[in-house]
């Protein structure tokens, strides 16, 4: 596992704070939040994956003039700050803060292939207890393991590739 000096070291991480590199990854903090709406379809074989609608949460400001999001329970589509470009012989994921998971939520990613990258990354997080995040909060953190080197061939470019997990249904 790359510590998160090697990960900004290594460009696998881009658009941090420099105060957000930590000993096992890199602090992201959050930029978009958004509901699912719809419902989505995962294909047999190799056709594209088909989205479920999602619809953008707003921004509030709360009480003390802070942009929040104040989640209800249920299931949501979060966007990061920073990017990635993970090489090939390296898999990240994200994981929440333990911050996060006491005030009720839960983040988690899959696995982010060698060859993929992003402006802003992106997975999901599930609420089971209302929960309020101010804008740019650290979140969650990205982490990265070394692996077998990937041939040019094999990297990743499916339909996510460059910032297509963007273009919701």
């Amino acid at each position: 596992m790359l510590n998160g000096k090697e990960l900004i070291k290594g460009s696998v991480v881009v658009g941090h704070e420099e105060g957000n590199v930590t000993q096992h990854g890199v602090d992201i903090r959050l930029l978009n939040v958004h509901r699912l709406e719809g419902t989505g379809f995962v294909p047999a074989g190799k056709e594209k994956t088909l989205l479920p609608k999602y619809s953008e949460v707003p921004l509030i400001e709360d009480i003390n003039g802070k942009m929040v999001w104040s989640l209800m329970p249920g299931y949501y589509m979060v966007d990061f700050v920073e990017g990635c470009a993970i090489p090939n012989n390296k898999m990240g994921r994200i994981v929440q803060r333990s911050s996060v998971a006491r005030c009720g939520a839960w983040i988690y990613s899959s696995i982010f292939d060698a060859g993929f990258h992003t402006n802003n990354m992106g997975t999901f997080m599930q609420v089971f207890h209302p929960t309020v995040i101010e804008f740019k909060a650290r979140v969650a953190q990205f982490y990265c393991y070394d692996c077998t080197e990937v041939g040019e061939e094999d990297l990743y470019n499916g339909q996510f590739q460059n910032d297509n997990q963007r273009n919701r249904g």
